[in-house]
């Protein structure tokens, strides 16, 4: 075998492994059996079958403005939320929730949920943390653990 065909099975090679690592990506920081949806936020799923019991257990507490600026504490790590849902967005399956702050002020967070919520529905419950989404503002986006709706 010349040279140059070697050269060429190599580049081939190559090129296969970048379009399979670009193709089926890679979550960062993710253990365990992986699960993706439309809004593209990636979760582990270990949480997905426990009860409120055990998801409380695991729960951890949390401050807004700390999961903004230390998101890798915060990773994998499961928080309790309530809120009032404020944007829906259902091709992504995506939600946004207002929770109160100081005033009248909103703490926003993203929660990639496939249950369908109206705006101004109250929801609580426990969700993961996966990200900050990125834009102008970086809020937390979370996935949808074990929420409820209290007025739906």
């Amino acid at each position: 075998m010349g040279k140059l065909k070697k050269v060429g099975i190599g580049i081939g090679v190559i090129a296969v492994i970048y379009v399979i690592v670009v193709y089926f990506g890679f979550c960062d920081g993710c253990t365990g059996p992986l699960s993706s949806n439309p809004s593209g936020i990636i979760s582990d799923e270990r949480y997905d079958n426990m009860d409120d019991e055990s998801l409380e257990m695991y729960s951890v507490d949390w401050n807004y403005r700390d999961i903004q600026r230390n998101i890798d504490n915060y990773k994998g790590k499961i928080i309790f939320v309530q809120g009032t849902v404020s944007t829906i967005h259902p091709d992504l399956e995506v939600i946004t929730i207002c929770e109160k702050s100081a005033g009248n002020s909103c703490d926003v967070i993203f929660i990639d949920t496939p249950d369908r919520y109206l705006i101004n529905d109250e929801i609580s419950g426990y969700v993961e943390v996966i990200k900050l989404s990125s834009g102008d503002k970086f809020f937390p986006a979370v996935h949808d653990v074990s929420l409820t709706c209290s007025n739906c």
